[in-house]
């Protein structure tokens, strides 16, 4: 027993820490996210392509997700929220959380309907739809939240596990967040990675065939032909490959999460009375760490759009290059 009391004394330490990095993750992923935001701002207006108006909106999630936990680990460091603030930055959260993930879905559906059926794409999707779908995927994400809060369904408050700022389900209300929870959370990503998958198979399939379409007709083709064909094929193979990769992380980061949360409230609670002190305590510690890969999602998205996806890393490289030779000048011409 007194072993126990040590370990959770060290393991309180450990979460002071974490939060602090935590912080500092998200001070610096805020920052990434609104480059990201304005790139793509930037190359909708060039080519109105509809898969900026999705990354617009899963960035402004992203945003408001890392802003509220930003907040939540000082509120964990030094206890300054009241329960108002605190409400509205869960409600925020779970808004932001929910529009995230069914934003991600929009993009995948987007593109499996641009594949299979390319030449209806045009008629039936344009980019004022697509920001309506988007608004919509917002307003639905705000009206079932309101329902939630309203609903009196979560207790704002301390937990068990002595944090001030949190939440807890109030008896009788366990089949609604279990629903909340396997439709937006569950049920969506996992939607989004099947549909992912057979994209990027759909892709490889195609790369293939247009492979042995150029090897046939290569000797009644010239390379310059070949070369116009090139530009096309490869910016579809460079969505594709950022949106897998999105989603993937997206699924890692988020499923393993919603799952045990679902496994706790429904199963595990009514076992911990039955389970010895050191199994309790492992599996409230296993919920910590999924926890928090949960929360390295709106961290690492960012860095997936800006370094990864080709028309980002471009349009950052360049403004990082033009804020370097502008103040490289500056400094020549007071120097002169």
């Amino acid at each position: 027993m007194l072993f126990l009391k040590e370990w959770s004394r060290r393991f309180g330490e450990i979460q002071n820490t974490v939060d602090i990095i935590m912080f500092c993750l998200c001070t610096f992923a805020v920052f990434l996210n609104v480059s990201v935001i304005h790139s793509a701002l930037r190359l909708f207006q060039k080519n109105f392509d509809t898969i900026h108006v999705y990354i617009i909106s899963m960035t402004i999630a992203d945003l408001l997700i890392v802003s509220c936990m930003m907040l939540e680990s000082l509120d964990r460091l030094f206890l300054f929220l009241t329960r108002l603030p605190c409400s509205a930055l869960h409600f925020i959260g779970w808004m932001s959380w929910s529009a995230s993930s069914l934003s991600l879905v929009l993009l995948n559906s987007d593109k499996l309907l641009y594949f299979c059926f390319p030449l209806h794409y045009r008629i039936i999707k344009s980019v004022r739809r697509t920001v309506k779908l988007c608004l919509f995927v917002w307003i639905l994400s705000c009206c079932f939240v309101s329902y939630v809060w309203l609903s009196n369904i979560l207790n704002i408050g301390p937990s068990k596990y002595f944090v001030r700022c949190s939440t807890s389900l109030n008896t009788g209300k366990l089949h609604i967040f279990t629903f909340y929870t396997l439709l937006v959370c569950v049920l969506s990503i996992f939607s989004s990675l099947i549909v992912s998958c057979h994209l990027l198979r759909l892709m490889s399939r195609k790369r293939r065939h247009s492979l042995r379409t150029t090897l046939q007709i290569t000797s009644s083709t010239s390379s310059e032909e070949q070369i116009t064909l090139a530009p096309a094929f490869t910016r579809k193979v460079r969505s594709l490959v950022f949106i897998f990769i999105t989603t993937v992380w997206t699924a890692i980061s988020l499923l393993p999460y919603r799952v045990f949360v679902l496994a706790q409230y429904n199963y595990l609670d009514t076992m911990l009375a039955d389970i010895c002190g050191w199994k309790a305590l492992w599996l409230s510690q296993l919920g910590w760490l999924l926890h928090y890969l949960l929360k390295l999602n709106p961290i690492v998205n960012p860095c997936i759009t800006a370094f990864i996806y080709h028309p980002y890393r471009m349009d950052f490289a360049k403004r990082l290059n033009r804020h370097f030779h502008g103040s490289t000048r500056t400094q020549e011409e007071a120097e002169l």
